[in-house]
């Protein structure tokens, strides 16, 4: 195409379809500074620019990356895919929260994880660690864990000793309703354990049916 064709100037939808590159791809060009930002009202683009943009389109797809952004469950999938092994949602959870994902935005209310980082990602002991130590689990399966009732993690969580990584839906509750059952991280429950504040073999033996959990003399949160 000849100068004489590029249009005068070139919007943010007619600018990608120009270049014949999808929109994810030239916004985050224009993000990471491989595209400038536009040089004209409205967010237009000059036909300058749009032609030096054209002139140097191999090199700003080769910066930017073929990966879109995406959500924990497609990054796993994606992850597991080029990693040869299983990568959980959780553990992709947890390397962004480690920062060894870049966490992009948020669709939704979820994250929504940087696929340039994504797609230069190669640490596999990494991800299987984030997996193990990021595992999400309810207040049962945290219970069994830790072998205590589920009274216990109760109150530790209201004592804030323990804090929900999230909190999603139960099968009961309406979609539009606020998720209601909460979530642990698996690390958290092994600091726990941890702790030289919490006697849990004492915990443990007053576990029996009516017994008053030791963790119930504990304040709110909200109170310390």
């Amino acid at each position: 195409m000849t100068t004489q064709q590029i249009p005068s100037s070139l919007g943010a939808r007619q600018f990608p379809e120009y270049l014949g590159i999808p929109e994810w791809q030239f916004e985050r060009a224009v993000r990471l500074g491989c595209i400038p930002a536009p040089d004209r009202a409205r967010r237009r683009w000059s036909r300058t620019v749009v032609q030096q943009v054209r002139d140097q389109l191999a090199g700003i797809t080769a910066a930017t990356g073929a990966v879109p952004d995406m959500g924990a469950t497609r990054a796993a999938e994606y992850l597991t895919e080029r990693l040869g092994t299983e990568i959980t949602p959780d553990a992709v959870a947890e390397l962004g929260r480690q920062g060894a994902l870049r966490i992009a935005g948020a669709y939704k209310d979820h994250p929504v994880y940087d696929g340039l980082g994504l797609e230069m990602f190669e640490d596999l002991a990494a991800a299987q660690e984030a997996g193990r130590l990021g595992r999400q689990v309810t207040r049962a399966e945290a219970a069994e864990l830790l072998d205590v009732r589920e009274t216990d993690i109760r109150h530790l969580h209201r004592a804030g000793y323990l804090t929900p990584i999230r909190h999603v839906h139960s099968r009961w509750q309406r979609r539009r309703e606020d998720p209601a059952v909460p979530l642990y991280r698996l690390g958290d429950l092994h600091a726990l354990q941890d702790r030289d504040d919490i006697d849990w073999v004492a915990v443990r033996a007053a576990a029996g049916p009516g017994r008053r959990s030791p963790f119930a003399a504990l304040p709110n949160a909200a109170q310390t």
